[in-house]
């Protein structure tokens, strides 16, 4: 394909590589059919994550992800190439090319093999010609309207006919990774310092820190390549605490129940209701935090109940979980005979909480963006990411954008020219880390 370009975009692409020497702008060393091609391959793997399973990784399909990954790394020719079978990681060495490089910190790149369990398993991808505006037909009686479309003007879009959302999330990250690491191999003109990548699996469950060895991959820092759009700078993400409830009814005959039947669940479904109709996930936005119910199981006498509650701020979750447990009380005081027990377990931090924006490692990925020609935004990604799990274990790790809109959604969304800049933003940064230390 060739790249076809609005006024808006020449000017964003013109701009040009400064320091190490480059004359070429970024942009023109990234190989469109090449990175859509890796992109292509990936998505047609079904690597759902299997939130039932007990296996590692939880399906196949993540494994023969980790063995095209490693295939094309090996085609790189990358050093210390390893495919940890047993938790279905691929590890990877960029040997650094910086001159006198002892001491300058090893950056770590990082993305997941996973896609959301709701995936389907057959992904019918869709390009579009250059975006024109209005809406974004994806079938006959589905469009993706033009009030989310308004940025992406003279870009092609990537989405599905509308029946599945195409997995995106995260192999764009993959790819663009894999096209940032073969635009380094082939431009020894670009200094950097030691790259290590690694490639998980079961993100999308919360699972893929407990599979990867923080030692093993031995970066100072690290980023994840999991983010949204190609400007947006993700400092801040969900702290996830998940309550488990048990609550305990009283079983009697169908026909002589009254007085003596308390039926666990329907004091399941009463607890829901106590609960604030305008903090649900379909019906908050922006900074506002959530409770989700994820999971419900039971009987008369027995029934099991799963809320998630995601809130950036921790506080405001505590406040939630004791609003959980003050309306168990009170339902405890309306059915004399029940019980309700409650634990709570946080899963996941807020990644901010272990840096700032003035941290290196956030002040060289807005500088990649604005070598990139992009103007960059600090924003809050309304969801969690292995880098927040990850730099609550001594790994720093921040989220760069994959340039993906819509997760998990029918409508999800990139655009090539989105995954392009994704690209320039990853080399850049790493060349920021090269030229500050």
């Amino acid at each position: 394909m060739t790249i076809v370009l609005n006024n808006n975009l020449k000017s964003t692409f013109k701009l040009a590589f400064k320091g190490n020497n480059i004359d070429k702008m970024p942009y023109s060393f990234i190989k469109e059919n090449r990175m859509l091609d890796t992109f292509n391959k990936l998505v047609k793997i079904d690597s759902r994550s299997d939130p039932s399973s007990t296996t590692i990784p939880s399906s196949k399909g993540q494994e023969a992800v980790a063995k095209l990954i490693t295939d094309e790394l090996n085609k790189i020719g990358l050093e210390d190439i390893e495919f940890d079978k047993n938790n279905c990681v691929v590890y990877a060495t960029v040997p650094g090319n910086k001159k006198n490089n002892k001491g300058s910190p090893v950056i770590g790149l990082i993305a997941h093999v996973d896609t959301k369990s709701s995936t389907p398993d057959k992904i019918n991808l869709k390009y579009h010609k250059e975006y024109q505006g209005g809406n974004l037909k994806l079938s006959k009686s589905k469009s993706i309207p033009a009030n989310q479309l308004k940025d992406y003007l003279g870009e092609r879009f990537i989405t599905t006919d509308g029946k599945t959302s195409p997995g995106a999330d995260d192999k764009a990250g993959i790819a663009e990774i894999i096209e940032a690491v073969k635009i380094i191999a082939e431009h020894p003109e670009i200094e950097h310092s030691k790259i290590r990548l690694a490639f998980v699996p079961d993100e999308e469950l919360g699972k893929a820190d407990k599979y990867m060895d923080i030692k093993k991959f031995g970066a100072d820092f690290a980023y994840t390549v999991d983010g949204s759009k190609s400007n947006f700078l993700e400092i801040d993400t969900f702290n996830t605490d998940k309550v488990e409830i048990t609550i305990k009814g009283c079983n009697a005959h169908s026909g002589y129940a009254k007085g003596e039947m308390i039926n666990s669940l329907m004091l399941a479904a009463d607890l829901l209701s106590r609960l604030p109709k305008d903090e649900f996930p379909e019906t908050t936005e922006g900074n506002q935090g959530f409770y989700f119910p994820i999971n419900i199981q039971g009987s008369v006498k027995e029934t099991k109940l799963t809320i998630i509650i995601k809130e950036f701020d921790h506080n405001n979750t505590i406040k939630k979980i004791n609003h959980i447990k003050d309306k168990a009380n009170e339902i405890l005081n309306d059915y004399n005979g029940s019980e309700i027990d409650i634990k709570s377990e946080q899963i996941d931090k807020n990644m901010s909480d272990n840096f700032d924006v003035s941290s290196p490692i956030v002040q060289n990925a807005l500088d990649g963006m604005k070598k990139s020609g992009l103007n960059p935004i600090l924003s809050k990604f309304r969801g969690g990411t292995i880098g927040g799990q990850l730099s609550n274990k001594s790994l720093l790790t921040l989220n760069l954008p994959s340039g993906v809109s819509n997760f998990h959604q029918w409508n999800e969304f990139t655009t090539i020219e989105e995954m392009k800049k994704c690209v320039a933003v990853i080399v850049n940064t790493l060349i920021n880390w090269t030229n500050k230390n």
